[in-house]
């Protein structure tokens, strides 16, 4: 397959149960059927899709970024980042991560993990400042510049050229604000900008089945003009040509998304290796040998 000019590196499936439409077969497909030869699949704080995203994507000859979005919770609330894992290390240090979340007492606002946790496991892993939910994006539109120039310069003394913001165009108020003031703010800290579109669905007529399933988990009504929106008809896969002609006045934030694609490079060895627990067996026998009796 062709390189591609653009990743999707942020995507999630059905696995992230409240929010997207995507099984993982449909999406490799759409990807690949999209002339992309990679993308990222990022749940909501969960791995759980991860081994089946990965055989599908190697079945079908796409790269697979796995990773997810993580909830970071302190003093006065909570923010989001995208994780991709670069190996092997990564990968394991993401599951520590997820499960000491899960293993803790909940918030309000469900399972997250803290600042403190996330640099403790941030070997091997790629951070992501999201557009719209990350510590960055919050402390822009809310005018608080300096706090946001200090944050941001405080992940990349820790993750280095492993820190990157993402912005998006995906017709929602604060895209465009937040795409100026970001682009800004990375030119002046020399942090990397990417591009992307947090795919929930996979084609753009599907945008009312998404809602459909928004209001199931929440409890609400379509009609309901009272409603919060949080996604918009543009959430879908669009191909590498859509985004370039989306971003064509910044094409290095597509340029971007490659580079990382490059960077991730984790390999499962799948049936390759049994690992089943350590029984003690008799006579000496191996456990396979004692199964087979």
């Amino acid at each position: 397959m062709a390189s591609s000019s653009f990743v999707h590196l942020q995507c999630q499936s059905e696995y992230s149960v409240k929010n997207s439409l995507i099984r993982v077969p449909k999406l490799i497909k759409g990807v690949q059927q999209a002339g992309m030869d990679s993308v990222a699949l990022t749940e909501d704080m969960s791995l759980f899709s991860a081994v089946k995203f990965y055989q599908k994507a190697i079945d079908y000859g796409v790269k697979p970024i796995i990773g997810a979005k993580v909830v970071v919770a302190f003093s006065s609330g909570q923010y989001d980042v995208i994780m991709l894992c670069q190996n092997n290390e990564g990968y394991l240090n993401l599951s520590e991560l997820i499960s000491k979340a899960y293993l803790s007492e909940y918030g309000i606002e469900g399972v997250s993990v803290t600042e403190e946790q996330l640099v403790e496991h941030q070997s091997g892993l790629i951070m992501v400042a999201t557009s719209l939910s990350s510590d960055i994006a919050q402390l822009l539109l809310a005018n608080e510049s300096k706090l946001a120039e200090k944050k941001a310069l405080s992940w990349k003394s820790i993750f280095s050229d492993r820190y990157y913001m993402s912005v998006q165009r995906t017709d929602r108020s604060s895209d465009e604000q937040l795409l100026h003031l970001t682009i800004e703010l990375g030119l002046r800290l020399d942090i990397p900008i990417v591009a992307t579109n947090d795919v929930q669905f996979l084609n753009k007529n599907e945008y009312e089945a998404h809602e459909a399933r928004i209001c199931i988990a929440e409890g609400g009504l379509l009609d309901d003009a009272r409603r919060l929106k949080n996604f918009s008809e543009s959430q879908y896969l669009k191909t590498a040509d859509e985004m370039s002609e989306l971003f064509a006045d910044f094409p290095q934030l597509l340029n971007n998304t490659v580079e990382i694609s490059k960077r991730c490079n984790l390999h499962f060895e799948l049936f390759k290796k049994n690992y089943l627990p350590i029984f003690p067996t008799p006579k000496g026998q191996s456990i396979s040998e004692f199964f087979k009796e």
